[in-house]
């Protein structure tokens, strides 16, 4: 029997085991099983708690297909509310991501994360060729120009002149999350600009597919769009599930806030 808890942050779920409580191993097709919302638990991400030696606790994120995501803002917020303290610091990856508690909001727990700052480099997003990832050109009507970078997970954004329809975002998300430019596959962000600090944005998430939201999206979303002059250095960013409000210092680290949202707590065998 391994213990869970259900959380999600702006509708981005999440099944979270503590490895601190035993040894936690799952298979990719153990992961698959569970993310099944008919017939398993349901979940974009599973998130797998253990010892940090460097910060308050280490996160390990797991898409609903098993494969690595490297980073997650939402879940960093969740993981930040069971932490039961008011700041701190979560190891993932090569990444500490501090946190810091907020008044609650409609009485859900609220944090904002500093989600570190944008990799611009070509190989460390990774792409597969030196190209200017600020700058990329693709043979593929409606979507000629992107850009790409890391949040510690590789991002591709878009933007269009009006929101995408969901079966749009469902087929070009899967046709770019695979493009040979990105040798590990990559988050696929669809935005559009409200205004100078509001932001529609829809992300096709490698590994898990259309999501509720995705915090990483979100700020990558918001530094492209802060660099190109189409927003301010703050701004709300409105996606299905919820709206995170992000902030790019002069330094361009990115602040993420948002909520962290218990569900339940379960187990499950195999």
């Amino acid at each position: 029997m391994f213990k869970f808890i259900k959380m999600h942050g702006a509708g981005n779920d999440f099944a979270i085991f503590d490895e601190r409580e035993g040894k936690i191993s799952f298979s990719s097709q153990d992961i698959q099983k569970m993310s099944n919302r008919n017939k398993g638990i349901g979940f974009d991400q599973i998130i797998i708690l253990s010892n940090s030696g460097r910060a308050d606790i280490k996160m390990s994120i797991y898409n609903a297909d098993g494969s690595s995501a490297g980073t997650c803002g939402n879940a960093a917020r969740c993981v930040a509310d069971l932490t039961g303290k008011d700041n701190g610091a979560i190891e993932v990856g090569e990444r500490l991501l501090f946190f810091k508690k907020l008044p609650p909001l409609n009485n859900n727990p609220m944090y904002t994360v500093n989600m570190g700052k944008p990799e611009f480099a070509w190989d460390k997003i990774p792409l597969s060729s030196p190209v200017d990832p600020l700058n990329l050109n693709f043979m593929i009507e409606g979507f000629e120009q992107g850009a790409a970078l890391s949040m510690g997970n590789p991002h591709l954004v878009f933007f269009s002149s009006i929101p995408l329809e969901l079966e749009s975002v469902a087929k070009y998300g899967a046709l770019f999350e695979k493009h040979k430019l990105f040798p590990q596959a990559v988050n696929v962000n669809f935005a559009h600009i409200l205004d100078n600090n509001h932001i529609a944005l829809t992300v096709y998430e490698r590994g898990a597919g259309i999501t509720l939201a995705c915090g990483s999206g979100a700020c990558a979303t918001a530094v492209i769009a802060y660099i190109q002059k189409l927003i301010n250095n703050e701004c709300k960013v409105d996606l299905p599930g919820g709206t995170l409000l992000i902030e790019i210092t002069e330094d361009l680290e990115v602040l993420m806030t948002g909520s962290a949202v218990k569900c339940f707590e379960g187990q499950i065998s195999f």
